[in-house]
């Protein structure tokens, strides 16, 4: 039997839309458009907005930015 691709098209971050662009021009041009695409341990092709992740990561990042030793 063949396995359905779930593809889910909202950020899970913001909420909204993300243009679903083809696995093979996100490779080529990674940083033309504001998706990533990534598959979730559930199986899930899950869109995300590239500036969200970003911004998550920025906001996750211990002291503002700045290393301490």
């Amino acid at each position: 039997m063949a396995r359905r691709l779930i593809v889910l098209g909202r950020c899970p971050l913001c909420g909204k839309p993300v243009d679903q662009v083809p696995d093979g021009i996100l490779r080529m041009h990674p940083h033309k458009n504001d998706c990533e695409m990534v598959v979730t341990r559930t199986g899930f092709k899950q869109y995300i907005h590239s500036s969200c992740w970003y911004k998550m990561i920025e906001e996750k990042r211990p002291y503002n930015g700045k290393l301490y030793m």
